[in-house]
């Protein structure tokens, strides 16, 4: 004989299972809607393309970037608290720096929740190619010439780190694997009550964010100015936009970490003490 509540129980699992579906659902239309959107904002902007990627000829050249980093890297005081970093003025060409400002893709493109920082991998795989020319001419100049003038810059602050993150592992200087550029992403912030966590990057050894703010911005959200941490820093801590912004407020940044390649990453896992090799493993 069937139990009286049996029926009652059968309706909670198909309602349970039903809002479920539902809820997939709506992901899926969300996820459509956003394609659809990204595909709108590419038609508006052909025509326009033939003349911004005409202006970019003129301004991207990527010797005369790389220089112009390196000697900004060179003269920027390396400041010890609160911890090891600097803060590089002028730090791109401001033609160049322009036309960063002016590649920022339209939100759609952005990942994220709406409560949430929203993240875009750079270079990236779709969008206006105006824009996927710039990012990657960053890309490439942050991977060329930005990188190793950092770990240069702050080779004694690094040893420090590496002796006090890997105490099972050689003397830095004596690792031998790639540092290099780890992640390159464009963040979009809105004004929030609360600092949404940063992504778990453990191995960046450095962290570094460019505010790109549009001429109608106060200085105070953008400016032509690098900002590199040692260590993983929570960049939302000191990114966030208040809550008492304007509710359009929109806040870009360009971040990036510097730490081991992935290779490298595995190599110095196989060197490592039991222990720690199985918590660096599972880190990636």
């Amino acid at each position: 004989m069937t139990p009286r509540h049996e029926p009652i129980e059968r309706l909670h699992r198909d309602l349970g299972r039903l809002g479920e579906e539902v809820s997939r659902l709506r992901v899926q239309m969300q996820r459509v809607q956003q394609r659809t959107d990204q595909v709108l904002a590419l038609r508006q902007s052909a025509p326009d393309a033939a003349r911004r990627l005409a202006q970019l000829e003129s301004v991207l050249d990527a010797e005369g970037v790389a220089a112009h980093l390196r000697d900004a890297i060179a003269r920027a005081p390396l400041q010890p608290v609160p911890v090891p970093h600097l803060s590089v003025g002028n730090v791109l060409p401001a033609a160049v720096y322009d036309s960063l400002v002016d590649a920022i893709p339209p939100a759609v493109f952005f990942e994220g929740g709406d409560n949430e920082a929203q993240e875009l991998r750079v270079p990236q795989r779709a969008g206006r190619l105006p824009e996927i020319v710039t990012w990657t001419f960053v890309t490439d100049v942050v991977l060329r010439a930005l990188s190793p003038a950092l770990v240069a810059r702050f080779k004694d602050p690094l040893a420090a780190f590496a002796r006090a993150t890997f105490p099972s592992l050689p003397p830095f200087e004596e690792w031998k694997v790639d540092i290099t550029l780890s992640q390159g992403r464009i963040v979009r912030r809105r004004p929030s009550g609360a600092c949404p966590p940063s992504p778990d990057r453990p191995w960046d050894f450095l962290t570094g964010m460019v505010p790109l703010g549009r001429a109608e911005d106060s200085e105070e959200y953008g400016s032509n100015t690098l900002v590199v941490f040692l260590g993983p820093a929570r960049a939302h801590r000191y990114l966030a936009v208040p809550s008492s912004a304007p509710p359009e407020t929109e806040r870009y940044t360009y971040e990036f970490g510097i730490g081991p390649a992935r290779d490298a990453r595995r190599a110095l896992t196989a060197k490592m003490s039991r222990d720690d090799a199985a918590i660096w493993s599972s880190r990636g």
